[in-house]
């Protein structure tokens, strides 16, 4: 399954009309989809439904849905907000049935209410204003109702693409989008208004739903596609060996962590280089780690030399952001190995303006505010057009993958992106990050390949709390959960997915 922008969700219904599947067949096989959704709420008891209708094709769905429910036990009631224009061909469709059928078509909102069910149908995917007025009375009204909420397609008042609000937005208990995800369901606010998400296929015609790339939606079936392979006839070097710069002085925790993801995901032999404290902590708590002392002094071609031994480096865990770190994030980036930015590195990237092109594989793990350091921008600027901000990263470094870290997080990977709906708040604390990038260095060192090291990482990462969530609170869970719950996950991943 795969999430698309506002602009080609309206190209794709554009072209199949120009194929033949007119946009009012489209709209019976959403309303359809609602009417199954309805279905699975009643559980064969009736219901009381309202519909609240708008004037676009959302509108029409909600309208054809009616016309659906009409033969049903259901108390329906059909709302359509006043108009002072005239709709479109498709909606007035809408209107003439169900005004043949004799299903009326109310412009007041109901008095008294008590609703089962309310199916917000008032906006859809093309709104681009603020609300206010009657409009955002509509919204306010359906807020204050005890019903379950269905939004169709997107709920009202959420920007398709920023996942913003516009002022004021329906809150669903559960969305049913069509064809394809919008962007804005799994974006900021979007996640908190959507609720439960399903994407409904609407029999978009083949022919054009293959003419778009998307964002493709990770699922456990792509997660063991990407998964390194193991070989019977294999050693140490077979997958891989990785360096971890970072741990200074009162942040030992952070690299720790991720030495033990990365050892827990299969890499075949790790390096740390930190302080003598962490040393001594690795050879407690990782004594499979090889542990080496940060250089006292700024030798560009000793350490230049030392970094070519390894087939990964990861840096900015716990490394600070000092002079010293600045020239360890310098001297890495600067190198022709493969290697992983995260925590302080991402700082230092864009605070000391280290840029340039890299030919070896790079990968950048940032969350939004350190998003804003890389591309020297404000914060309020990047929640407004995240997917502009997300195509400006990659201008910056065109060579590198992105593991962009949300309540959803997003991977781009040149011409190719992913998102990961799945895992939970217990996976917002300090160090989750650095679980994440180790799980993700473990999985890179063993297949080179950058993108599937991406996908594997974040996918497993949140499966992990997923799995935690089963037996003990979010408000409770740990990074340090996470590494203990990475075996038996993998393995009932590839047992259930073979």
């Amino acid at each position: 399954m795969y999430l698309y922008p506002a602009n080609e969700i309206r190209e794709m219904d554009e072209q199949a009309n120009a194929c033949g599947v007119l946009t009012i067949l489209l709209m019976e096989h959403a309303a359809l989809a609602l009417y199954e959704a309805i279905k699975r709420i009643a559980q064969g008891h009736t219901v009381s439904i309202v519909i609240m209708c708008g004037h676009g094709n959302n509108g029409g769905d909600g309208l054809a849905l009616a016309r659906l429910l009409e033969r049903t036990s259901h108390q329906v009631y059909v709302f359509q907000k006043p108009a002072n224009h005239t709709f479109s061909k498709d909606v007035q469709t809408q209107v003439d049935i169900l005004n043949k059928m004799g299903i009326k078509i109310q412009n007041q909102l109901p008095q008294n209410p008590s609703f089962d069910v309310i199916v917000d149908c008032i906006f859809g995917t093309g709104l681009n204003r603020v609300i206010s007025g009657d409009d955002e009375k509509l919204i306010d009204w359906i807020n204050a109702q005890q019903a379950y909420v269905i939004a169709c397609d997107i709920p009202s008042g959420l920007h398709a693409d920023s996942g913003q609000i516009m002022g004021c937005c329906v809150h669903a208990d559960e969305t049913i989008t069509f064809a394809a995800g919008k962007c804005g369901l799994y974006l900021q606010q979007g996640v908190e208004v959507s609720g439960k998400i399903q994407i409904a296929d609407i029999h978009m015609p083949y022919v054009v739903e293959r003419s778009y790339t998307g964002t493709r939606i990770i699922n456990a079936s792509l997660f063991c596609s990407m998964l390194p392979k193991r070989k019977l006839n294999s050693h140490k070097g077979t997958y891989g060996s990785a360096l971890m710069i970072g741990g200074r002085q009162g942040m030992s925790g952070a690299i720790i962590l991720a030495a033990k993801a990365a050892l827990r995901c299969g890499l075949g032999t790790l390096h740390v280089m930190s302080n003598h404290s962490v040393c001594d902590a690795l050879a407690v708590c990782a004594p499979e780690a090889i542990t080496h002392v940060l250089p006292d002094e700024h030798d560009k071609d000793a350490f230049q030399s030392f970094l070519r031994q390894f087939d990964c480096i990861v840096i900015g865990n716990g490394l600070g952001r000092d002079e010293d770190g600045a020239w360890l994030t310098a001297q890495v980036y600067q190198s022709e190995r493969p290697c992983i930015f995260d925590g302080d590195a991402l700082y230092l990237l864009g605070k000391r303006q280290i840029h340039g092109k890299r030919f070896a594989p790079t990968l950048f793990t940032p969350h939004p505010k350190e998003v804003s350091y890389l591309l020297d921008t404000e914060m309020e600027k990047l929640k407004k057009t995240p997917l502009e901000r997300f195509y400006e990263l990659q201008k910056r470094f065109p060579q590198a993958t992105f593991v962009l870290k949300d309540t959803k997080t997003w991977i781009i990977h040149g011409n190719h992106s992913y998102i990961n709906v799945i895992g939970n708040d217990g996976l917002a604390t300090g160090g989750s990050g650095d679980v994440l990038c180790g799980m993700i260095c473990g999985f890179f060192a063993q297949n080179k390949n950058m993108e599937a090291a991406a996908v594997t990482g974040v996918y497993l990462h949140a499966a992990c709390a997923d799995k935690l969530k089963k037996t003990q609170s979010t408000y409770s869970i740990l990074p340090h959960d996470v590494i203990h719950r990475i075996p038996d996950t993998l393995y009932d991943l590839l047992n259930t997915n073979r």
